[in-house]
């Protein structure tokens, strides 16, 4: 990300404080179905609220699962991109020095121009690989991010019912 320092550092921020969201939401998650998961007694699988409690363990185990894969995603996705951002400044490095001519690459080695030229070359293509793979990463992320939020909302309403129904029934 371009900017000031100051728009950076507001970004910096930002992936902070949604890392420690995710954090959150996935731990609430997990601390659901093991709140659900630790009284639960199923005798037999008929429509009603021990039915739906184990439903809504089921939403919340797998929304807590998703929600460990998108954070392992993340991660991924992270240290891949600054894999792609060190290739940038080497080609940027190989450019700047072999235009020049002949000189010392960033990393204290020694090439010629054509050398260095073809190094920026070399990074640039790694570069644009690694940003097709940080593309469809970042699109799986999406997708887990809404899975987990999908299965914690699903469990919440089974969860909601579940509890609701055997005062529904009394009245």
């Amino acid at each position: 990300m371009g900017g000031t320092e100051r728009s950076v550092d507001e970004h910096r921020g930002y992936l902070e404080d949604a890392n420690k969201l995710e954090y959150f939401i996935t731990g609430v998650a997990g601390a659901l179905a093991g709140y659900i998961g630790q009284d639960l007694r199923v005798t037999s699988l008929v429509l009603g609220g021990t039915t739906m409690e184990l439903a809504a363990l089921a939403c919340f185990a797998g929304s807590f699962l998703s929600g460990v894969w998108r954070l392992q995603l993340s991660v991924h996705l992270r240290g891949m991109n600054a894999q792609k951002l060190s290739q940038h400044e080497i080609a940027g490095n190989a450019l700047d020095t072999g235009l020049k001519g002949p000189g010392y690459s960033s990393e204290g080695q020694i090439f010629t121009q054509p050398q260095l030229l073809q190094r920026a070359v070399d990074a640039n293509k790694t570069a644009a690989e690694l940003e097709r793979r940080l593309s469809r990463i970042s699109d799986r992320t999406l997708f887990w991010y809404r899975v987990r939020n999908a299965l914690l909302y699903g469990g919440m309403a089974l969860l909601v019912v579940a509890r609701l129904l055997p005062a529904i029934g009394r009245a």
